[in-house]
């Protein structure tokens, strides 16, 4: 995607942005592979990466989560990647002018696998496949879709055998 956004537009017109994100002060930051490979790539097409920490152990951390956490409610947003991508928007907000194009490639893993890759979950739990589970029952099972579907009344239990 990036090779063909500068072939378009030539790199000068291009920025780029990454999370790096530390969920605990016991495992550090999370990401550092992903943000190496996207240093190099950028690096290679003479890019600007911008890292933006997304750092839970700072106090900061409740202070912006309090500013969000209503609106995330009245929209039963409870998945704490919701946050991540607030605070990713913030950034390209305050940096960015209003004629910019943005272009999200986060996720992408979940055009293939719904998302279920990265075993990175609330549950502390051994077996990374059990924790994948407890992804998607987040993801899918207590979701906005499925809450709906008990509310409207139009819920329906399917058995195979």
């Amino acid at each position: 995607v990036l090779a063909t956004l500068c072939d378009i537009h030539g790199p000068k017109k291009i920025r780029a942005v990454i999370g790096r994100f530390k969920y605990s002060t016991k495992s550090g930051v999370n990401n550092n592979f992903e943000i190496e490979r996207a240093k190099k790539i950028t690096d290679y097409f003479k890019v600007p990466l911008d890292i933006v920490d997304i750092d839970y152990t700072d106090s900061e951390y409740l202070s912006f989560w309090n500013d969000i956490r209503e609106e995330f409610k009245s929209n039963q947003l409870y998945a704490l990647f919701s946050y991540n991508f607030f605070r990713l928007a913030s950034f390209i907000n305050q940096n960015s002018d209003k004629d910019d194009a943005v272009f999200n490639g986060e996720i992408s893993d979940g055009v293939h696998n719904f998302g279920f890759s990265q075993s990175l979950t609330v549950l502390d739990h051994p077996s990374l496949e059990f924790r994948e589970y407890s992804d998607k029952m987040a993801s899918y099972l207590y979701g906005p879709t499925f809450l709906n579907t008990i509310l409207n009344g139009s819920f329906v239990t399917i058995l195979f055998f």
